[in-house]
């Protein structure tokens, strides 16, 4: 039996991923640097020294601590588990001995691009963020790379860096040579070194399609549709949002020819190419050419737009600029070439015989905005009240929001378009029309009034001689101070307080009535 001389932590790794654990055994040596059996009784003290907002001690892991593929036995061990991407200094000490260890823990490596397929010519740059990151050390030991396992690529697919964006964030340029179907690989990580000698690597792959596709399609770009409402109720000419079917169901015969668009303003629009149950996401190789079939709207050249830097960007997001007059507009795209400096230099060249298909239009029915009468209105405060706003133009399809439910219920006539108020509390209300299948359409508000009788005053000849018959006339004030309007009286309930000396009330006291006779 004997003390302790030297203290070692020796990981067999020092890179973990977010969410893993790794095992830090602890090796104990005597004077002669004989390895020590059991320290489990001997009074170690473990701590992180620094990141322990990233990483925390931990049990023995589940299926015990051989599960762990980086565990490695000491005289004992402790577990690391990293919660997020950072650096540690963990430390042990026994008395005067003491030994530290930095151990890293970084993002899962992911793809942050959607797979690609793109047209022969055509490329697509490809994102990738995570795996390791370069070890502190040695940081020219870290590498990341970009190929393909299949052996036709190598004439097939050309790849090129495009550069560092971020630490652990690559893009490369990968092109389309010959049409086909490519597995593209990214490997990323460290390079042994003597203060990581058992680096962790990461790998992913992905499918890299290049192919001709058989269809055009003409849709908006972005949906306008908010999520939470019920599409199903709406009409078949309804083509926004949730209500526009998947890109690949154009073979299924739902796919929309008609699209409602406001007047006055740019309409952008995409053109997706399709090839049954994909998605083209570069077609930057095709000549595609769109227009319009009168003069209610003109199309805006692609390249006009200095917002639009991207060539695939130019070849697939255009711009309808719809005028003031309503009426029906056809936008036709087609692809009528290729582009000879992207694919004449292929092994080999599609022929445009394969772009006869590839031809499309969209109706666009063109619509002024909706609008809402009266935008003011005051009701009196009863339940037995209602106020009527009317709701016009756009698609006519609606939806109603109110900021205050409990001051007023709104319903929603979808028949006649009509907008049915009901007092509910005296206060202030707002509601705002939504035209649900107008592409491009602001919404129109209504402020609405509920108020109590603030205050009474009668109006009449201040002289009048006897027995004669005058019209007295009673006006009825809200909170604001204004006069309710007349068909307001209906509700009120009028009653007379106390005896006008030498003046008589002909009549009862009747609120729908614009005056009461006196004597």
């Amino acid at each position: 039996v004997e003390e302790p001389k030297k203290l070692l932590l020796q990981p067999l790794v020092v890179e973990i991923e977010v969410g893993e654990l790794v095992s830090l055994p602890l090796v104990l040596f005597d004077g002669s640097l004989r390895v020590m059996q059991n320290c489990s009784l001997l009074d170690i003290t473990w701590e992180i020294a620094e990141g322990s907002d990233a990483f925390e001690f931990v049990d023995e892991p589940e299926g015990g601590a051989s599960s762990l593929i980086n565990h490695h036995t000491g005289c004992t061990n402790r577990y690391l588990r990293a919660t997020k991407s950072g650096r540690a200094l963990v430390r042990a000490k026994l008395g005067g001995l003491e030994d530290d260890v930095v151990i890293f823990a970084f993002e899962p490596l992911r793809l942050l691009t959607v797979p690609p397929v793109v047209t022969p010519g055509a490329s697509a740059l490809i994102t990738f963020d995570g795996g390791p990151a370069p070890w502190h050390a040695e940081p020219a030991a870290y590498f990341h790379s970009l190929s393909s396992p299949d052996s036709s690529a190598n004439d097939g697919l050309r790849i090129d860096p495009v550069g560092v964006s971020a630490a652990t964030r690559h893009s490369y340029r990968v092109s389309c040579l010959r049409q086909g179907s490519y597995q593209i690989m990214i490997t990323t990580g460290n390079k042994p070194t003597p203060s990581n000698a058992l680096p962790v690597h990461r790998q992913i792959t992905a499918r890299y399609v290049c192919d001709v596709p058989d269809a055009l399609l003409i849709h908006p770009p972005y949906p306008t549709v908010p999520s939470s409402t019920n599409v199903s109720s709406l009409q078949k000419s309804c083509l926004l949002g949730d209500n526009f079917p998947a890109l690949d169901s154009y073979y299924s015969g739902v796919w929309p020819k008609l699209l409602h668009v406001r007047s006055e303003q740019n309409a952008p629009f995409q053109v997706s190419a399709i090839k049954r149950g994909l998605i083209f996401t570069n077609v930057s190789s095709l000549v595609v050419d769109c227009s319009v079939s009168n003069s209610l709207a003109r199309m805006e050249p692609p390249h006009t737009r200095d917002s639009v830097v991207d060539p695939h960007e130019i070849k697939t997001r255009r711009v309808v600029v719809v005028g003031t007059v309503e009426g029906n507009v056809v936008v036709t795209c087609q692809a009528s070439a290729w582009e000879k400096s992207l694919v004449s230099s292929l092994p080999s060249p599609p022929s445009t015989s394969s772009l006869t298909a590839l031809r499309n239009n969209l109706d666009l029915k063109i619509l002024h905005n909706a609008v809402i009468s009266p935008v003011q209105l005051t009701l009196h405060n009863s339940p037995s009240n209602q106020g009527i706003l009317h709701a016009s133009g756009g698609s006519q399809q609606f939806r109603l929001i109110t900021n205050d439910s409990s001051v007023a219920e709104v319903i929603y006539g979808s028949e006649t378009s009509d907008v049915v108020v009901i007092p509910r509390s005296s206060g202030t209300v707002e509601v705002t029309v939504q035209d649900l299948c107008l592409y491009g359409s602001e919404p129109i508000t209504a402020q609405l009034l509920i108020s109590d009788v603030s205050e009474l005053r009668l109006r009449v000849r201040d002289m009048m001689a006897i027995d004669e018959v005058a019209l007295m006339r009673v006006e009825a004030f809200d909170s604001r101070g204004e006069v309710f309007s007349s068909d307001q009286y209906k509700t009120m309930t009028f009653f007379q307080v106390g005896e006008i000396e030498n003046i008589k009330i002909l009549e009862p006291l009747d609120p729908a009535k614009s005056g009461y006779p006196i004597r």
